[in-house]
């Protein structure tokens, strides 16, 4: 007569066998056919709880599938464990993040093994360990030495009481979501990647992809490759005539036919040129939106919603339409980002409708450049027609009139293309792999050895965020590297370490899969199978 069955003693059975006989573990000339499973990395804080189980459940039965089926399937673990949520948990326990980290390590694998997922444990990769801290540096260095890593200022989230700097998702109205504190925006010098070089193969990539329509049109969006033109608008004065030694603003457009339209400029609050281009009656004003703007997340700013009579302020300040050699107003507005084309843009508000309604709210002229169908009765109209009002455009249909607006304007611009995509701030988190630099020369960087400088983690005291933030080298080579530096070297973002630990996966953020789907897409061109499992992981497999 059967007791019954004891699942903790049969489970506790099985999984040691599993473990002593190395029934999952694959050496890479493994006789079988190879597939791959990667399921995204967790970050670990502590035991599993049911999202972990349902995100490592759908890895766990592709792997034993497969390996039923006869397949030598890869299917590793690691941990991202370089983040700020160790950063502040050793600050509120006075314990060194090191340690911390590897006890929630100890405890996350201890459930995911009691769970019965099976992994290739040999290949475990912890993100903050310097062997792999190491691979991240190199990866920089080769990004550096291509020029696809470059360093500028731009505004940043900023929180007082994390001393660090945020993600756009890390802002919930406008606090900190750990701390609580308000976040500021600050102008800092980072490490950008610049990702828009590929914004056409990512778009071309995504055809190849076999994954959700719907997460393939997020990437497009949020990818938003646009070809328009570039061109100056010079500083004048009320009537058009050039300011002496005036600033030029350079703006982007995708429509630069309608700029016969132009009754209005309009620049991003954090704009280099703001200050050189308000008068001197309009700075009280204009300094308090500027605050304004900056206190207020991305997301909040190009949101729809709001009026616009308060979204935006005169300069005090004109600049002369090229097309038309009159002087428009300069605006400042909050949903105009320095991210996105140029942070300027020429408003044109009967072809627009935000620009209609910004118009609206600030009294400025309309001027339709497309004529609208007779029975059209709304107010900006966006469909195509015959251009009007447009001088040497006049009569003309939208794509001739493209080109003829680009040829008029090839003395200081041509066609120029933008992305929605901005150039993939590395930030100045500290809890970070730091960067391997610490010039921006690409001639004198190297990774910074282990056993010679302190860029690594500490393992003794100094547990506070920017506690390993400063190269402290003890060899020469390292010294050297060191006197050259102009600034400390800026550490990099929990999001940018574990990215090259799991090629090929699905992510439900738009910038992680965004900038992995590329190698899923080449494997897929070399006869690889890719195919998403959930929303942090995916199965390639190369035969």
């Amino acid at each position: 007569m059967s007791d019954g069955y004891d699942v903790q003693a049969i489970e506790a059975r099985w999984q040691q066998r599993w473990l002593d006989e190395g029934s999952y573990d694959v050496d890479d000339d493994d006789p079988r056919p190879h597939w791959y499973t990667l399921c995204m990395y967790p970050y670990p804080s502590g035991r599993a709880h049911m999202g972990h189980v349902r995100n490592y459940t759908f890895g766990d039965l592709i792997t034993r599938y497969r390996t039923m089926g006869g397949y030598a399937v890869l299917s590793p673990m690691g941990f991202d464990s370089f983040g700020l949520p160790a950063e502040n948990a050793a600050i509120k326990t006075g314990r060194h993040p090191r340690g911390f980290t590897d006890e929630r390590i100890d405890e996350l694998t201890s459930s995911i093994r009691r769970i019965g997922a099976v992994y290739d444990w040999r290949r475990q990769v912890r993100s903050h360990d310097p062997s792999y801290i190491r691979w991240t540096q190199w990866i920089f260095l080769r990004l550096l030495e291509v020029g696809l890593a470059y360093r500028k200022q731009a505004p940043v989230n900023w929180c007082p009481g994390c001393q660090t700097v945020l993600a756009n998702e890390q802002v919930v109205d406008g606090v900190c979501e750990r701390s609580g504190d308000l976040v500021e925006r600050r102008d800092l010098e980072q490490w950008f990647f610049r990702i828009t070089d590929y914004a056409q193969q990512l778009l071309d990539d995504l055809d190849d992809l076999d994954w959700p329509e719907r997460v393939k049109t997020m990437q497009r969006n949020w990818i938003g490759r646009s070809e328009g033109a570039e061109f100056d608008l010079v500083a004048c004065d009320a009537d058009g005539t050039a300011v002496d030694g005036g600033a030029t603003v350079r703006v982007f457009t995708t429509r630069p036919d309608t700029s016969f339209g132009m009754t209005y400029a309009v620049m991003a609050p954090e704009h280099p040129l703001v200050d050189a281009l308000t008068a001197p009656d309009r700075r009280d004003a204009v300094a308090a939106f500027v605050a304004t703007a900056r206190a207020t997340s991305d997301v909040d700013r190009m949101s729809s919603e709001g009026s616009l009579d308060k979204r935006g302020v005169f300069t005090g300040s004109h600049l002369r339409n090229p097309f038309t050699g009159r002087a428009v107003p300069l605006y400042l507005a909050d949903y105009v980002l320095m991210g996105y084309g140029t942070g300027a843009i020429m408003a044109v508000p009967a072809e627009d409708q935000r620009d209609w309604d910004f118009a609206a709210a600030h009294d400025l002229p309309v001027v339709r450049t497309v004529e609208p169908p007779p029975d059209f009765d709304g107010q900006a109209f966006t469909g195509d027609g015959p251009h009007v009002n447009s001088g040497f455009l006049d009569g003309m249909e939208k794509g001739p009139a493209i080109d003829a607006a680009i040829a008029f304007l090839e003395g200081e611009s041509g066609r120029s293309t933008s992305a929605c995509a901005t150039g993939w701030s590395a930030g100045s988190a500290s809890g970070a792999a730091p960067s391997p630099s610490c010039t921006a020369r690409p001639a004198a960087c190297s990774p910074c050895p282990t056993t010679s400088c302190r860029c690594w983690p500490p393992t003794t005291s100094s547990s506070g965020p920017r506690a390993s933030r400063r190269c402290a080298p003890t060899r020469a080579s390292c010294t050297r590297r060191a006197r050259r530096a102009t600034a400390p070297p800026p550490a990099r973002p929990t999001r940018w370490t574990p990215s090259w630990t799991r090629r090929g996966t699905s992510c439900a953020s738009a910038t992680r899969g965004t900038t992995m789907h590329r190698s899923a897409a080449r494997r897929r061109r070399r006869g690889c199978r890719s195919t998403s499992t959930s929303a942090g992981s995916s199965t390639p497999s190369c035969t």
